[in-house]
């Protein structure tokens, strides 16, 4: 593998300011790798990384990857904006097409797309099928595809984990979209990045997609009590059907109220992967949570 002029390999990452983006930042930086943050703005980009301005949608020069020396491009950036599928396939799907061909050309050897276990034949929420035609162009320039489950971390922030955290430690009475019996697959951050980190350094050869979470789910009305029981509270459940919550948050979209929460996201919530695979053989990377130690240190 090809280093930079320093003598030290050098990672590029798109959304590297975004919660799973600055993680692997941090954890590829502490193992001695150069970073490269695409973004589009600097907040958040930690003093020593280089930036390159950035926005999935727009082109990108291929003379990016070769000029900086960079050895691996992890794509993480996915822009939530798109309300409709024409403008979600022209930033997010052609615009990963063309950050990943550019990439590719630009001598980029190790190419690893950060997809989502919401990637599945089938599945009904945009995102969703946005990440599976993502991963047919990762394919396409024979990059590693990770579909990562639901990442949470052991700090209070960051992510839609964070925000799970957030809803039972105010309330006592939490709303439950649906029968909150679908299940939810995690993955601790620090296994989800050890992954990715062998993947780069060539030490495990699987381009994928490799489902990223432990195999054991945490059914979302399970996961919400575990939250509650770890901070010492006891919660109790306002059942909503999910339709009228989809409903009203696509209405609310429609008028051009923001709600915090997307119509496509409850589908992807109650509308999960019935049999997603899972590789055997790599379960022991993936802890289940609540355990304090990963089978796996990278």
């Amino acid at each position: 593998m090809n280093s930079a002029p320093t003598g030290k390999l050098r990672c590029a990452i798109t959304g590297a300011n975004g919660y799973v983006g600055s993680r692997l930042a941090r954890h590829f930086r502490a193992r001695g790798w150069e970073i490269l943050a695409l973004t589009r703005r600097t907040a958040g980009i930690q003093v020593g990384d280089q930036h390159v301005a950035f926005e999935l949608g727009a082109p990108v020069d291929a003379c990016i990857f070769a000029s900086n020396h960079i050895d691996t491009l992890i794509h993480c950036a996915y822009d939530f904006g798109p309300l409709c599928w024409p403008d979600c396939y022209r930033i997010n799907v052609l615009g990963s097409e063309r950050l990943l061909r550019s990439a590719r050309e630009g001598g980029v050897k190790s190419i690893i797309f950060l997809s989502s276990i919401s990637a599945f034949e089938g599945c009904s929420s945009m995102y969703g099928k946005a990440k599976l035609q993502i991963e047919a162009a990762a394919a396409d320039v024979e990059g590693a595809i990770i579909r990562s489950g639901l990442v949470y971390g052991d700090s209070e922030t960051g992510g839609m984990f964070a925000a799970l955290r957030k809803a039972v430690s105010t309330a006592k009475w939490v709303p439950l979209v649906g029968s909150g019996r679908y299940p939810q697959y995690l993955v601790h951050e620090e296994d989800l990045c050890n992954v990715i980190h062998e993947i780069a350094m060539g030490r495990l050869n699987y381009r994928g997609p490799l489902t990223a979470a432990c195999a054991q789910p945490w059914p979302m009305r399970e996961l919400l009590q575990e939250l509650a029981r770890l901070q010492g509270k006891e919660i109790r459940f306002v059942n909503i059907p999910w339709r009228v919550v989809w409903s009203g948050l696509k209405l609310a979209e429609t008028i051009g109220i923001g709600l915090g929460f997307r119509s496509d996201s409850v589908l992807s919530l109650v509308k999960q992967n019935p049999a997603p695979h899972f590789d055997p053989a790599m379960q022991c990377r993936f802890r289940r949570f609540g355990t304090v130690v990963a089978c796996v240190q990278g």
